[in-house]
């Protein structure tokens, strides 16, 4: 009987990574430049589907800059199979700063919203306990979703892994054109927006849990500070994957949830907003299926009938 009963509740229970590797390369854009106005074959609005453990996931992009009302929707997910890490502008921002995958040969990278893409607003947090009222991206925000990792069943997320995108990671050592020059790097020109020269800096992702497809976000989250300065000397700079526990998103063990959803976190920025890239890349993405209560009933049901059914063949 515990053999059936396990059977049983192995046919609603079973766990999966989101690699990307199921992604074919011709389906991979070089930048995503190919994806803004329908450069790409898959058009301003799109995603890129992968697939695990019998649970499918997306992740959605939108590149279109309005002339009508001049908005500009610039955020996304991509799947790369880049293996460089020099990328230094847009061009190449699907490396990972170690370059290449964390397994495999996929992997994912969000580009985030960084300001309201009707007015160009910056986005600030508030008092935030963690980082004050640093500059960040929206998470979860309407559809298309660009900021989130959406599951077409109910999971428990147990660990992912992060890196910052060569791109962003040559920013924030040297500057660009937004930033200027930050902590003595070799990016020339000055701005009158400039950033921060030598004062801390950070730079973070934050992660929610998505609780249904409206975008109902979890009330906890997980920060991974990717980059971090004190007196322009960085002290912290992760130039690898890193994992991150996503049991903190939970109060239960058997809570469960529909996606994730990405926001980068910085207080490099001036009166504009974020001035730094707000790229991360993501993989393996490791998940859960966790059996709803029916599903456990009608488990439960099933063995009940057929522990009838034995006992009366052993009665006869």
């Amino acid at each position: 009987m515990l053999t059936i009963a396990a059977t049983l509740m192995a046919a609603y229970s079973y766990a999966g990574v989101f690699g990307f590797e199921d992604v074919p390369a011709a389906q991979i854009p070089n930048s995503t430049a190919d994806l803004q106005d329908g450069a790409y074959t898959g058009g301003s609005y799109g995603d890129f589907a992968t697939s695990s453990g019998g649970v499918n996931a997306k992740l959605e992009y939108i590149y279109k800059f309005d002339d009508e009302d001049y908005s500009m929707f610039w955020a996304g997910g991509a799947v790369s199979n880049k293996t460089a890490n020099t990328g230094t502008d847009y061009t190449n921002d699907l490396e990972s700063v170690k370059g290449g995958a964390a397994s495999g040969s996929n992997f994912g990278v969000l580009m985030l919203q960084g300001g309201d893409p009707y007015t160009w607003a910056a986005k600030r947090l508030s008092g935030d306990p963690v980082f004050g009222d640093a500059y960040c991206t929206a998470p979860f925000d309407g559809y298309p979703n660009p900021s989130s990792l959406m599951v077409d069943a109910p999971v428990h997320f147990t660990s992912i892994k992060v890196s910052l995108t060569s791109y962003t990671n040559y920013v924030i050592e040297n500057g660009n054109a937004s930033t200027g020059t930050i902590h003595g790097g070799s990016w020339s020109e000055t701005n009158p927006y400039i950033s921060f020269l030598n004062t801390d800096g950070v730079y973070a992702v934050r992660i929610y849990g998505l609780l249904d497809d409206s975008g109902s976000l979890t009330e906890k989250y997980v920060d991974k500070i990717l980059a971090q300065s004190s007196g322009g000397e960085f002290t912290v700079h992760e130039l690898d994957w890193v994992d991150v526990d996503l049991s903190q998103l939970y109060d239960s063990d058997d809570e469960v949830l529909k996606g994730l959803s990405f926001s980068v976190i910085t207080n490099i920025g001036n009166s504009m907003g974020m001035t730094e890239p707000s790229y991360i890349a993501i993989d393996d993405v490791a998940f859960t299926v966790v059996p709803e209560p029916a599903h456990i009933a009608a488990a439960f049901a099933v063995l009940a009938i057929a522990l009838a059914v034995y006992k009366r063949r052993r009665a006869n």
